[in-house]
């Protein structure tokens, strides 16, 4: 029976170890993360040389890129983009949300597409670029290494813990929550910053996301995708 006890307790040892996110590494590249702190139209260029930053942006572009950035950190503004196909507006307004949601300018981020299977493939893009831009990993590492240390395994998440203390990570269809994280007893600005995708038919009224701490997030900036 003491056996049992002790091998169970080291399992238990053995699942807590692998659940901790572990040290955050410091950023890379500070000044390149200050550069794009206030700049969407550098951060859409310099974070994505896959993407937004393959080509330059035409002046249209720029502009629209101007009014979300001014929407983004002002708020208080409807800021209606109409542009034909092929302009990349779906692939900005994603990484615009990243954008938002890694420098805390936002807490909670929900992007309307057409449909649900529209909204989801916008999730589904803004996850791949937090598991594989690697740029993204260097500068936001708070955020990016403890979703990196999923490996994509959502049922991991109730248990991921930093420095002992669960980080309330999600990582799903719909929604991804990023982790709240503390470094030298400060929140992290994306600490808990949520985005979640609806379909233009769906629930959209009355969204909230319930914290930690109790307290109910409403969305603080909305996304409209054709």
């Amino acid at each position: 029976m003491a056996f049992d006890s002790r091998q169970a307790e080291e399992q238990a040892l053995d699942r807590q170890r692998a659940a901790e996110v572990g040290t955050i590494p410091p950023v890379t590249n500070p000044e390149r993360r200050e550069f794009c702190r206030l700049d969407l139209l550098g951060f859409l260029t310099v974070y994505f040389p896959e993407t937004t930053g393959l080509k330059e942006f035409s002046d249209e572009q720029k502009a629209a890129i101007l009014r979300m950035q001014i929407a983004i950190l002002e708020g208080g503004s409807r800021v209606l983009n109409l542009f034909p196909r092929g302009f990349a507006k779906t692939t900005i307004s994603e990484n615009a949300a990243l954008w938002a949601i890694l420098y805390g300018h936002r807490k909670f981020i929900p992007i309307i597409g057409a449909d649900e299977n529209a909204a989801r493939d916008n999730i589904e893009s803004i996850k791949t670029e937090l598991m594989t831009n690697d740029c993204l990993l260097e500068d936001f590492p708070e955020s990016v290494a403890a979703v990196r240390h999923l490996e994509n395994k959502s049922q991991r998440c109730r248990s991921q813990t930093h420095s002992g203390r669960l980080t309330h990570i999600q990582w799903g269809q719909d929604t991804v929550v990023l982790p709240s994280i503390k470094i030298d007893d400060e929140w992290t600005a994306g600490s808990g910053c949520i985005v979640t995708a609806r379909g233009l038919t769906g629930r959209i009224r009355g969204m909230a996301h319930k914290r930690p701490d109790g307290t109910k997030q409403r969305p603080d900036f909305v996304i409209i995708d054709d």
